[in-house]
C-alpha cells in the first residue's frame, strides 16, 4: 500500500504538518475572533430582549382569564343570531321533507 510505504512516509508527514499548521493559524486568526464576536453580540441581544420578553409574557399570563374569554364569545353571539340560525335550519328541513 502506498500510504504505508517508507519512501513516501516522510513526505506525507511533512505535508500533513504543513497543512495542519496552516489550518491552525487560519482558525486562530480568522474563525475564533468571529465566533467570539457573534457570541458577544448574541449575549448582548439576549440580555436586552429577554427582560422585555419575559415581562410581557408574565403580563400576558396574569391577564389571561378563561372565564372572561368564554363570556366574550357568548356575548358576541346574541339570541337573535341563534334564533335566526335555528329558524333557517327548520325551514330548510321542512322544505327538504316536503320534497
Amino acid at each position: 500500500m502506498p500510504q504505508l510505504s517508507i519512501e513516501t512516509f516522510v513526505s506525507q508527514y511533512f505535508w500533513f504538518l504543513v497543512i495542519l499548521i496552516v489550518f491552525y493559524l487560519f482558525t486562530i486568526s480568522n474563525l475564533v475572533p468571529r465566533i467570539a464576536e457573534i457570541k458577544k453580540t448574541r449575549k448582548k441581544c439576549m440580555d436586552e430582549e429577554s427582560i422585555v420578553t419575559i415581562s410581557s409574557d408574565i403580563q400576558t399570563l396574569n391577564n389571561f382569564n378563561p372565564a372572561k374569554q368564554i363570556n366574550v364569545i357568548n356575548n358576541s353571539v346574541s339570541n337573535n343570531h341563534i334564533n335566526t340560525i335555528v329558524s333557517s335550519f327548520e325551514n330548510a328541513n321542512k322544505n327538504w321533507i316536503k320534497k
